[in-house]
């Protein structure tokens, strides 16, 4: 019975929140490298997608790495208008694709000078560090990246979705789980994930439960409600089973 819970389905599309986009005029900050990006950093292939790599790279210590994340922050905050919680997840947390931004500078006395004038002339396809920020590899990423963008701002529904799996308590490396095994849930309109992961939590389920179970099982997220998986969990909490047991075994 319990083997059900990862055969579910749940609801339809619909609509996401707006969020206008914040500019600066010059604003840097010290970037300060997550643990878990260091760790997949040592795991860096050589070639991210979209970007010219170069076996050079590995020769820039990590101040200069440093000035790369904030190179790409001030890109993204300052240049193309991204809210600042987003610019700063992105650039802390891509390694690899900051790693690959390293390859167009010629010394490393000249990284924030050659990365910004890199910047002014070469827009990137900004869809590289955001989804290597949600936790996905750089050999993930042919097979997921959009064809026809370059700029997360084209795709308004993504961003939109992404900022309610983080406020619901979704951990951002987790989120490229969920986008890689069912997409369609980024595609929603206004309030429809919202009111989906809602759904959960009426069921009686707690909310991290409802967490644990999305990063589990990202289906949950997608079609109309699943009858046979609301019969099982119905059935459990009549046997005594309860609810947060569900979770258990998923780290979050």
């Amino acid at each position: 019975m319990i083997s059900q819970f990862k055969i579910c389905k749940v609801f339809n599309p619909g609509r996401v929140y707006e969020k206008p986009l914040s500019r600066c005029n010059s604003v840097r900050i010290s970037c300060f490298q997550h643990l878990e990006s260091v760790e997949r950093t040592k795991q860096c292939v050589s070639k991210s997608v979209g970007t010219s790599s170069c076996g050079d790279a590995s020769r820039f210590s990590r101040g200069a790495r440093m000035e790369a994340q904030v190179a790409l922050f001030d890109y993204l905050y300052c240049t193309r208008g991204f809210h600042y919680l987003d610019a700063e997840r992105i650039s802390k947390n891509s390694p690899c694709f900051v790693q690959n931004l390293l390859c167009k500078v010629e010394r490393e006395q000249d990284v924030s000078r050659d990365l910004a004038k890199f910047f002014r002339y070469n827009p990137i396809n900004e869809f590289e560090p955001f989804l290597e920020s949600l936790g996905l590899s750089p050999s993930e990423l042919k097979h997921l990246l959009p064809r026809d963008l370059l700029f997360l701002g084209d795709d308004r529904s993504l961003l939109e979705n992404f900022h309610v799996l983080c406020e619901y308590g979704i951990p951002q490396s987790k989120i490229g789980k969920i986008f890689k095994e069912a997409n369609e849930i980024f595609r929603y309109e206004y309030g429809i994930l919202a009111m989906k992961l809602s759904a959960y939590e009426k069921l009686g389920l707690s909310r991290p439960t409802v967490i644990k179970l999305v990063i589990c099982c990202p289906s949950l997220l997608v079609g109309s409600v699943n009858i046979e998986f609301v019969r099982v969990f119905e059935k459990l909490k009549q046997l005594g089973f309860g609810t947060d047991w569900i979770g258990d075994g998923t780290p979050v």
